[in-house]
């Protein structure tokens, strides 16, 4: 009949999933594993962290550019590369 765990229904988008969320599907799907108790907390506590940190909002930005101002900003780092070669080599 297919794997039982593709049938469950998750949310699509990782933010919406909560820690409740999280240790119902590991609990159900884990009732018939082999795992040991203590295995299956460890696993679970790392998920719930894992989740956690895609929750947080950290701060982002873009910072709009010309074209030209893309070339130097290339052409700069370029040079710069360029000189830590040099002194890796040396």
């Amino acid at each position: 009949m297919g794997n039982p765990m593709m049938t469950d229904k998750a949310p699509i988008n990782v933010m919406e999933w909560s820690p409740e969320y999280v240790r119902k599907y590991l609990e159900k799907h884990m009732k018939s594993s082999h795992f040991k108790e203590d295995a299956i907390n460890k696993l679970l506590e790392r998920i719930i962290d894992c989740f956690q940190q895609l929750n947080r909002n950290t701060p982002t930005f873009v910072k709009v550019i010309t074209a030209t101002e893309f070339k130097k900003f290339r052409e700069n780092n370029k040079r710069q590369l360029e000189k830590l070669n040099k002194m890796m080599n040396t």
